[in-house]
């Protein structure tokens, strides 16, 4: 049974001295909450979890933003899933199937890039992360890939090459990744954890 309302989702807020929250809207259905990205991106950011167990697994799925699927949607998609689960299927490659092809990492660092370059005031660290990602990282073999399919091996495949000739640059776009990723689990686009994470 949904609980949560238009309203509770719209208002809702990370509580002060926490770093996320989650709201519980039913059936395994969360919606989780963290603090804005930055002090000029106001809003919290917003997107739908659920958990189900699988065989012996308790798996946290995410669905989507909370700003680009609605209640409706999300509580659709999570009875997809969880139907998927009680089939004996796993939810979490059912759904990288489903997003194969339709977001790649270019189309996320390019979402990326466009909110995180409201946070510089300086036009040179914006050029740093565009020249850095574009190089590196999408024009390196990433771009065209599924967000979904992104493994640690395929983060490294564009790292080893310049790890040893260019090892402050390799370690920048590392973490350039990571970031990008980061925003791609908040959006429900990839699995957790992170492929970027250092060590």
């Amino acid at each position: 049974m949904a609980n949560l309302t238009l309203k509770q989702i719209r208002d809702a807020v990370v509580p002060e001295g926490k770093k996320t929250t989650a709201l519980f809207d039913g059936d395994g259905l969360y919606l989780k909450v963290q603090p804005p990205s930055s002090k000029r991106n106001t809003k919290a950011r917003k997107y739908w979890q659920t958990r189900i167990s699988f065989g012996s697994k308790r798996l946290t799925i995410g669905i989507g933003s909370a700003y680009d699927i609605t209640p409706q949607e999300a509580r659709e998609a999570n009875l997809r899933l969880r139907r998927l689960a009680r089939d004996g299927i796993d939810p979490r490659r059912s759904r990288v199937r489903q997003t194969q092809g339709s977001v790649n990492f270019s189309d996320v660092v390019e979402t990326y890039l466009r909110e995180k370059t409201t946070e510089f005031k300086n036009p040179k660290h914006i050029q740093q992360w565009t020249n850095t990602l574009t190089t590196y990282a999408v024009e390196a073999g990433l771009g065209s890939m599924p967000v979904a399919e992104i493994t640690m091996q395929d983060v490294l495949m564009v790292l080893q090459p310049i790890w040893q000739t260019k090892t402050e640059t390799a370690a920048r776009v590392r973490g350039r990744i990571e970031k990008v990723l980061d925003s791609a689990i908040a959006d429900g686009q990839l699995e957790g954890p992170n492929p970027a994470l250092e060590g």
